[in-house]
């Protein structure tokens, strides 16, 4: 898919980045890889550039000095996606792949079928899916979800899942400005939309992944994990006052 460009942000991957597979995912769709390290403080930025001279024309690399976050890290990817007249369609996931890149391509013609702006796939354990989590993050993930869902007045399953597409249009809308938080700018995208535009229902879908196998530790720490309900008030008085 030539007009569907991916950012990946990064931040010490070195030893998760899956060359093979990114290498042919780019050659089998044409979609174009946006790479944010951000920051890292081992061979990522050197293991980058080894994909890039391999496929130079689709990959593209952002290196910041200093570490941003994840959130912000991505936003800047979208920015450099936006200044192409050929992207219509701009992805973001993790870059262990616990969601394989194919669910890119997948969830693009989701979007794509239902005209639907923004697409989040979700981690949800179906029969049939192969859907690999460990169960303390799965239960933390659903304590979150569901105050999420409180705070924003809609059932979402899902919203910190490293596997979403948006429209050029959307994309442009809710990423203008820098993100509050580090981890919960997804939360920060939904309420964005939600005061931009009301009912999401025709916007926005949530979207079972076929596969999600969760790889190595999370770079979530102990007092990241504080920093979390922190960061929810954070946002809710934030965007109370706009």
């Amino acid at each position: 898919m030539k007009n569907l460009f991916i950012v990946i942000p990064c931040y010490n991957e070195e030893k998760k980045l899956l060359t093979s597979e990114i290498v042919d995912f780019v050659k089998q769709s044409s979609a174009k890889i946006i790479f944010v390290n951000d920051g890292s403080t081992d061979k990522t930025l050197e293991k980058l550039e080894e994909i890039k001279e391999q496929i130079p024309d689709n990959i593209h690399i952002i290196s910041n000095a200093k570490n941003i976050g994840k959130g912000n890290s991505v936003r800047e990817g979208v920015h450099l996606a936006l200044k192409d007249v050929c992207c219509e369609y701009i992805g973001y996931f993790d870059a262990d792949l616990s969601a394989p890149l194919d669910e890119a391509s997948r969830l693009s013609q989701i979007a794509i079928k239902e005209n639907k702006g923004f697409i989040m796939g979700s981690r949800v354990a179906l029969f049939g899916y192969q859907i690999k989590r460990k169960p303390l993050r799965h239960y933390l993930g659903r304590i979150v979800a569901t105050i999420i869902s409180l705070y924003l007045k809609m059932q979402v399953y899902d919203t910190q899942c490293g596997a979403k597409i948006l429209k050029r249009e959307f994309a442009a809308r809710v990423f203008k400005d820098p993100f509050l938080s580090r981890w919960l700018f997804d939360v920060e995208i939904l309420r964005r939309l939600q005061m931009d535009m009301g009912n999401l229902d025709e916007v926005v879908k949530e979207v079972p992944l076929n596969v999600w196998i969760e790889k190595g530790e999370s770079k979530l720490n102990f007092l990241d994990l504080i920093k979390v309900p922190i960061d929810l008030v954070s946002i809710m008085i934030h965007y109370r006052k706009i």
